[in-house]
């Protein structure tokens, strides 16, 4: 019995790692033929400005989001800057690059290839001294004992020190290209570019009418004023004649095309959860709505990326021992300064934060103020003193007597 379990795992191992490599190759191998005609790849499915404008915008603002290390106690959350991994994530992950260039190549990598790729470089002691990026063309990945190998450069690096971000994945190691998944959509829209960029410029919006004119030497016009439209030129009609331009109005098929080709872009960025207002499509948007896509954007799109970052650093930049500890050191993104939205909003969102929850010194910090004096205590609404030091209720004391006291504590306060 124990024999038949053992050939059933080793089958199903050896299935899984060429499962994965087939996957690999059929959905991240940066070309994909489809039903478009067009081959997609990676390097020309981000070229398309539809896909672009998401991918770059979705990166830098990750990478700009503040990235540090924490730790819980009592309760209460403190920024560990001394931790030897805040300096890797915060400041600079290698000599040769920046905490904001690192995390923005590897979202770009991982919002096109589907796959972002780092070496966790560790001294003596386990502790990591080097985060460097690796690009990801193809690694060969093993299994073994329940445990995965990357081959990178031939050198077998085990999963703990690659920090490895995926996109949707199928067998839970390797991510899927969201340009060759979704290959038809991307090869229709590169069909539509070419098309454009074949037609716009070469063939004008009109025709040309004239008087005198044979149809050999109408020919000639139309060539002449073709080469100087593709020459970047004034065109110059024939002097033989009455001959002018008529322009026409947008033709039918014409208004369905554009539509068309909206309507792809809209899909692509559907892919990336990307809001169209941020994309410069200001079609169906109004100020509120505008505003109101920020916030979406930041919960729907930003936050679940952030969240997979976060998971896959304190899964492998930490020892052992801090997955145990009861108040173990974990990283997280600050989303406060992207956050702020407009004065008024950001207004009343203090109004109400500063009711017995954050400090007058904690709102400062978020608007980069300085601090003030007395600005470390929490305050409560009415006469707005310090918690703790409220006047007490007594059944014996009339209206009159507890609104003196309020008055009095509310003195001691600000004298």
């Amino acid at each position: 019995m124990a024999n038949l379990v053992s050939r059933v795992w080793d089958a199903f191992v050896n299935k899984r790692q060429s499962y994965s490599d087939h996957l690999y190759q059929q959905m991240s191998d940066f070309s994909y033929n489809n039903e478009s005609g067009e081959v997609v790849t990676v390097d020309r499915g981000s070229k398309i400005s539809s896909v672009f404008t998401p991918v770059n915008a979705i990166s830098q603002d990750i990478a700009k989001l503040p990235f540090g290390v924490f730790k819980e106690v009592d309760d209460v959350r403190k920024k560990e800057k001394r931790h030897p991994v805040y300096k890797l994530i915060h400041d600079s992950p290698n000599e040769n690059t920046t905490a904001f260039n690192f995390w923005y190549s590897i979202m770009w990598s991982t919002l096109t290839k589907g796959n972002g790729l780092a070496l966790i470089v560790r001294d003596d002691k386990h502790v990591p001294v080097e985060i460097r990026m690796i690009e990801w063309k193809s690694p060969h990945i093993v299994e073994e004992k329940g445990s995965l190998f990357y081959k990178i450069n031939d050198m077998l690096v085990p999963s703990r020190d690659l920090l490895h971000f995926k996109m949707y994945t199928l067998d839970g190691i390797v991510g899927v290209s969201p340009i060759t998944w979704n290959a038809a959509l991307m090869g229709y829209k590169l069909k539509q570019d070419k098309y454009s960029a074949k037609i716009i410029g070469t063939k004008g919006n009109g025709f040309i009418s004239s008087e005198g004119l044979t149809a050999e030497q109408g020919k000639e016009v139309t060539k002449g004023m073709r080469a100087s439209i593709e020459a970047g030129q004034i065109p110059f009609l024939g002097t033989r004649g009455r001959t002018q331009w008529n322009q026409q109005l947008m033709t039918p098929n014409e208004g369905q095309y554009i539509e068309t080709k909206m309507q792809s872009n809209t899909e692509i960025l559907g892919i990336y959860r990307f809001p169209p207002a941020m994309a410069q499509n200001y079609e169906r948007a109004t100020y509120a709505n505008a505003s109101q896509q920020d916030s979406v954007y930041v919960k729907h799109t930003l936050t679940p990326w952030a969240r997979m970052i976060e998971q896959e650093c304190n899964r492998k930049l930490f020892t052992e021992n801090n997955k145990v500890s009861s108040s173990p050191y974990y990283t997280s993104f600050n989303f406060n300064g992207i956050l702020k939205g407009d004065i008024e909003a950001r207004a009343d969102y203090y109004k109400t934060m500063k009711d017995g929850i954050m400090t007058s010194n904690e709102i400062r910090k978020l608007e980069n103020l300085p601090p003030v004096p007395d600005g470390n205590k929490v305050m409560m609404q009415g006469a707005m003193i310090p918690l703790g030091t409220e006047p007490q209720e007594n059944e014996n004391n009339t209206a009159s007597e507890q609104k003196e006291e309020q008055k009095n504590g509310y003195e001691r306060l600000h004298n």
